[in-house]
């Protein structure tokens, strides 16, 4: 059964996209229909015996190189694993930051790895996964959009690569490195660890079919890379991925809060959404055409809300990465009722009558 996958891609409000670029789906994958079976190796545990599996789906191929091959089979290389048994049989350590991914997921843990057999220091785990051919010849945008969820914790010289052939897997190109010098806040950082990634690559004229690669390199006693929920499709031209620079769970005592935001790559303008609501229904504060990377949002009264981005350009609108965030708003000033930052006559009203209500 094919999950719900967490990237999105629509027309947006004010731009027209003709109905040639409507994203059309080409492959996806979100391991679900794996059959796994129990921890075997001494160094794993706690699993419910339906934990783990390295037969891969149809078509895929994986290579695990020179990487030393006397480690716990579970983790030689990219593997599927059930994701509650993965984070138990690890003691987690913050790999259940990885909310985007469900279910199954397909690992690859070189901390795991290293807890048997004569260990992969310095930088032995060298491994690879890759998808079946997937034809591209019904493409005309010239653009192959590449989305996946990803949980990438860096460490040392640990690297994670995304890269896609045209040519049969002659050869590939990169699209995306993963490393200390990529992810913010460099070694052991999870500001990687639960995101939504997706990469528009051109394809080169003739080609009829693309591989995509995902290749851990360099990896010792480090951390890991789980990905799920891939969706292969014809590219839009569509802003890339961008975050959030507020922080979730932010407390402001003011009434009209500044939410900032990275750039997307081709962006045009973006557009924000507050609510009441997780799911950003029934919006209390809309606003659109913004062309920097933060806006005052509000007035708001006291109460948590939730916020989401979006990065438009007129090839359609990017949502922003692990959205909505939620913050919370302390009025500074008990007496302003409706939330206006003022104390006005409407604010009086507002406690007449609800004075005169008993205030139910």
């Amino acid at each position: 059964m094919t999950k719900n996958v967490s990237f999105a891609l629509i027309a947006a409000a004010g731009l027209t996209i003709s109905a040639a670029n409507a994203q059309t789906i080409l492959f996806q994958e979100d391991f679900e229909s794996a059959v796994l079976f129990p921890f075997v190796s001494s160094s794993e545990c706690c699993g419910d015996g339906e934990d783990w599996t390295d037969i891969l789906p149809a078509g895929w191929i994986f290579d695990n190189g020179d990487t030393p091959s006397d480690g716990p089979a579970e983790f030689f290389g990219f593997t599927i694993l059930k994701k509650t048994s993965w984070i138990a049989t690890s003691f987690n350590q913050r790999r259940d930051s990885f909310t985007r991914g469900t279910g199954n997921v397909l690992v690859a843990d070189a901390d795991e790895y290293d807890d048997l057999g004569s260990g992969i220091e310095p930088n032995l785990f060298n491994v690879l996964v890759r998808t079946p051919p997937i034809n591209v010849t019904s493409v005309t945008s010239g653009l192959l959009e590449i989305a996946f969820d990803s949980s990438f914790r860096p460490y040392d010289d640990m690297t994670g690569l995304v890269e896609v052939s045209f040519n049969g897997g002659l050869s590939f190109d990169n699209l995306l490195t993963l490393n200390t010098d990529t992810v913010p806040g460099g070694s052991s950082s999870l500001s990687r660890a639960n995101e939504a990634v997706a990469l528009n690559v051109v394809i080169p004229a003739g080609a009829t079919e693309a591989i995509v690669q995902f290749r851990m390199a360099d990896a010792g006693n480090d951390w890991w890379w789980a990905i799920d929920n891939i969706v292969i499709s014809e590219g839009t031209g569509a802003p890339g991925t961008f975050g959030f620079i507020t922080q979730s769970e932010t407390v402001f005592e003011l009434t009209r809060p500044t939410i900032e935001w990275e750039a997307a790559a081709d962006a045009v303008d973006y557009r924000i959404v507050v609510s009441r609501n997780a799911d950003l229904s029934n919006p209390l504060y809309e606003d659109e055409g913004i062309t920097g990377t933060s806006t005052i949002v509000g007035p708001f009264g006291s109460g948590r809300y939730y916020v989401s981005v979006f990065a438009r350009n007129t090839g359609g609108e990017r949502e922003i990465l692990n959205s909505p965030l939620s913050f919370f708003v302390i009025n500074p000033c008990p007496a302003d009722f409706d939330g206006d930052g003022m104390l006005t006559i409407f604010d009086f009203l507002a406690f007449q009558n609800a004075f005169a209500a008993g205030c139910p």
